[in-house]
């Protein structure tokens, strides 16, 4: 979408990928504390570029977008990736679990 930029304009892409991102939050996840990652994943995510912009030289978008820092399509890109970080964190906590479960009083 992003390359067509004569055919998409940014609030369309931001539209799409808002749309997505709602889809897939609630495809793999649709919890109250996965939409709380979510959330925070997509409020932190663009303030720590916003940090490395300003901070560093190695770090930057070709294009700064509305913001000024980065387009604003890259929000619900971060809320889309609170699944994946709630889902890795739920496997790796049932893998830890089910691990000290099985073990022995000796090996504990």
């Amino acid at each position: 979408l992003y390359s067509y930029g004569d055919l998409f304009d940014r609030t369309t892409i931001f539209y799409v990928m808002s749309l997505l991102a709602v889809t897939g939050f609630v495809t793999l996840d649709n919890t109250r504390s996965g939409f709380i990652v979510s959330t925070a994943t997509a409020l932190g995510g663009p303030l720590i570029e916003v940090a490395l912009i300003q901070n560093t030289q190695y770090y930057h978008y070709t294009d700064a977008g509305e913001t000024g820092f980065f387009p604003l399509w890259i929000v619900p890109v971060y809320f889309l990736g609170g699944p994946a970080v709630g889902n890795l964190a739920r496997f790796t906590w049932n893998q830890l679990s089910s691990s000290a479960e099985t073990k022995t009083p000796e090996q504990k």
